[in-house]
């Protein structure tokens, strides 16, 4: 059978929701002349085929798409337009979400450049206590010799005058 022949001439046409566990809206069916025996279809589905030739597109409902992929074992005809549509979707979907995990990651970014600015201030910081701490030790190993030595002084002062 010829797959272009199948494309224009479809059993199943679902609708735009291909979701699991979603009901598949709008299916309709079309007849494929004499080659409705060959085509993949086992179980209920097989009847439903038939019986939708007879009756009218929207009389035929299927559950979900999961379900017609178990019965069909994954073979499945299904209208082109449809798919692509859906795989329009799913692109500009998926789209979306990169374009937010490159911003969380940009955001990701700047959150570590931050950390890292923080880091070296704490160490800038870290190291100003140190030398405080030297600083006040010299202060108060001077003073307990009754000595104060201040900068730029070269004069000596007694504490106790």
């Amino acid at each position: 059978m010829n797959s272009e022949y199948l494309a224009e001439h479809y059993i199943l046409l679902l609708g735009h929701t291909m979701a699991k566990d979603k009901p598949v809206e709008n299916v309709q069916t079309k007849k494929i002349d004499n080659y409705t025996h060959q085509l993949p279809l086992e179980g209920p589905l097989r009847e439903q085929s038939r019986q939708a030739q007879q009756a009218h597109p929207e009389e035929l409902r299927c559950s979900t798409t999961a379900d017609i992929m178990k019965e069909t074992k994954g073979i499945l005809l299904v209208n082109i337009e449809s798919v692509t549509f859906e795989m329009g979707l799913l692109s500009a979907d998926f789209c979306k979400i990169m374009e937010r995990v490159t911003e969380v990651e940009g955001h990701v970014t700047v959150l570590q450049q931050e950390v890292e600015t923080l880091k070296k201030m704490v160490s800038v910081l870290q190291t100003l206590v140190a030398g405080l701490g030297n600083m006040f030790e010299d202060i108060e190993w001077h003073s307990r010799r009754n000595k104060l030595l201040f900068v730029g002084s070269s004069r000596r002062w007694r504490a106790n005058r």
